[in-house]
């Protein structure tokens, strides 16, 4: 009897051993799924959806860029280095000559804003800065609303209007238009 009842205790450790070591393993596998998984698209990308492709190498935007800027309006060029991130962040600051316009006041700080995904190689994106007077004091912001086209994996072009606008970005009055071709910074 002895012997009957430890080889039931013992089948019942290996069930529970098998069974213990089958749940790990479906966790494990869930887990790796779930990272392997495309994400839904962000907020900013609503209507679009990643081909298998993307997943893996990121909205086609993605990256950094230096960006030659034309103001056709005021004869003037100038370049920015921006850059998209794959969670629908922009960050760009601008070489500026100086004040464009002496009426209007400068750009004291970089531009943060959002992109979002249009149609195939099509982008929009919105970003905002402060203005400050000449002592340095925040008085409006600078909004830029770009539309951009991929023309290949590593370049772009684009048109833009750049607004001013009260502190909170609102109550905008159209400032600027321009034109602007893009290359994607490629890690050496």
């Amino acid at each position: 009897m002895a012997n009957l009842n430890m080889g039931s205790k013992t089948r019942k450790v290996r069930t529970s051993v098998i069974a213990s070591t089958i749940s790990i393993l479906a966790v494990i596998n869930s887990t790796a799924y779930a990272q392997d998984k495309p994400q839904d698209p962000s907020p900013y990308m609503e209507g679009a959806e990643r081909s298998e492709n993307q997943h893996h190498r990121g909205w086609p935007i993605e990256g950094s860029w230096f960006f030659n800027i034309d103001v056709p309006a005021q004869g003037i060029t100038f370049h920015s280095l921006i850059s998209f991130s794959g969670d629908g962040a922009v960050i760009t600051s601008a070489s500026l000559p100086g004040p464009v316009n002496v009426s209007v006041p400068e750009v004291s700080s970089p531009f943060y804003g959002s992109w979002r995904y249009v149609a195939p190689n099509r982008f929009r994106a919105v970003f905002y800065s402060f203005l400050s007077d000449s002592t340095g004091t925040g008085i409006a912001t600078r909004k830029v609303n770009l539309t951009l086209q991929l023309t290949s994996l590593n370049a772009l072009v684009g048109k833009a209007v750049a607004s001013d606008c009260d502190l909170q970005g609102e109550n905008c009055v159209p400032a600027v238009e321009f034109e602007n071709t893009g290359k994607r910074i490629i890690p050496e």
